[in-house]
């Protein structure tokens, strides 16, 4: 969404008192302009892959941003503030990160009839999705997906306010 903070102040201001907001998120690079230090990773490992698991592609297809706010101009335009932005409108903020930083731009290149009907591909599947939980639990590769819950303070409390 461009208007990131109008948006959440809505949000914010819809909510009653001690109100909720969950939210599953893509927080990773805006329009998927992912940095090469982080494609590394999956790059190789996409390589490595027997041929029947990967799609047509020699080398690992990754998005154009150009391309991308060319086919939806509000597609992904301000992901990576997201979180930033959400802390600063709410009055508390849980974060769950849920990795992605390697599964999310390897999947571009998969063959998805081989990762859905044979064995081998649940594999691949499984194993894709446990490495990106370790690399990002390690802090190796970021989040680039999240639950987050952010609250409105219950009534009475001012989140502006000196503590005593």
């Amino acid at each position: 969404m461009s208007e990131l903070q109008v948006t959440l102040r809505k949000l914010h201001s819809a909510l009653r008192p001690g109100g909720l907001l969950f939210s599953w998120e893509y927080v990773g690079p805006n329009r998927f302009a992912f940095p090469r230090r982080e494609t590394a990773v999956a790059e190789r490992l996409y390589r490595a892959l027997a041929p029947e698991l990967r799609g047509s592609w020699p080398e690992l297809p990754l998005p154009n941003p150009m391309e991308v706010a060319e086919a939806d101009p509000t597609e992904s335009i301000r992901s990576e503030e997201i979180l930033d932005a959400v802390h600063g409108v709410f009055d508390a903020v849980d974060v769950t990160s849920l990795g992605g930083a390697l599964a999310f731009p390897l999947w571009n290149g998969l063959n998805h009839d081989a990762l859905f009907d044979t064995e081998r591909g649940h594999d691949l599947v499984r194993l894709v999705l446990e490495l990106d939980a370790g690399l990002s639990r390690a802090g190796t590769l970021p989040a680039y997906f999240a639950y987050i819950a952010a609250r409105k303070a219950p009534a009475g409390v001012d989140r502006h306010a000196e503590p005593r």
